[in-house]
């Protein structure tokens, strides 16, 4: 069974999340990890999302990917060139799995990294998606790993705060809930970074309001979501983030 190859992979990626994380989760976080039962953590349902989420400590993934394979091979391009992950939005990965002829088994392997990091996630935020999109290249490229891009224009505004905040810190607030993270910012570097973790949060989280928690059923329902993901734009992060610059006199 496909949940079966999964788990088994899903062990070896819990392995190099404690290798790389332990000193940034709390206890229970690593205790989340180091009980998972593996012959019941990974489900596939009929769900109407695109990738799937974690609830009540499982993994379900959406079998929308059969629907989605399925429909990926009866295109004319199916399985006709060969290129490299592409990484720039969600429908190219979509472009990319039809050109590649993808399995169900090696969708859901592109994907099961993001849901270790939600196992323990305290914070769901959309920005804090983009500062895990940044950890899972990391990833990628340390251990050699394939891997989705489901976040890149979080990522990219992550990748414009991390200096600000250095990469330790980044990893120590993606594990902890948003109060938390203020409160932890505020003593650390001071109020105005945490007012700035704070608002960009806000900003990114209400540019995605419209496709939170939407039903998108079936293959049209994925086509749609990419469709609605791709056309969100951080016009007001990135101003927010040119105007914190210039009044703090930073390079960001």
């Amino acid at each position: 069974m496909i949940e079966n190859t999964l788990s088994e992979m899903l062990k070896k990626y819990i392995n190099i999340f404690i290798n790389e994380y332990k000193d940034y989760l709390s206890k229970d976080q690593l205790e989340t990890l180091r009980t998972i039962n593996y012959n019941k953590i990974i489900n596939l349902e009929n769900l109407d999302v695109p990738f799937g989420l974690v609830s009540f400590g499982k993994i379900r993934l959406s079998n929308i990917s059969n629907d989605l394979i399925n429909s990926l091979q009866k295109m004319d391009n199916y399985n006709t060139t060969k290129y490299n992950l592409n990484n720039k939005n969600i429908s190219s990965y979509l472009k990319y799995m039809c050109e590649n002829g993808y399995s169900s088994l090696e969708y859901f392997g592109d994907i099961l990294m993001y849901f270790v990091f939600e196992l323990v996630l305290k914070n769901p935020s959309i920005f804090n998606h983009g500062i895990i999109n940044q950890e899972i290249r990391f990833l990628s490229i340390k251990y050699s790993l394939r891997s989705a891009n489901l976040y890149a224009k979080e990522e990219t505004i992550a990748t414009k705060i991390t200096p600000l905040f250095q990469l330790d810190t980044m990893r120590r607030i993606l594990f902890m809930d948003k109060p938390t993270a203020f409160l932890y910012l505020n003593k650390h570097l001071g109020f105005r970074y945490a007012k700035l973790y704070d608002d960009i949060t806000n900003i990114v989280d209400d540019k995605n309001k419209n496709i939170k928690g939407k039903d998108y059923p079936g293959f049209e329902g994925f086509l749609n979501y990419a469709d609605d993901y791709d056309e969100i734009t951080y016009g007001d992060a990135y101003n927010y983030l040119l105007d914190f610059e210039v009044e703090n006199k930073l390079n960001i």
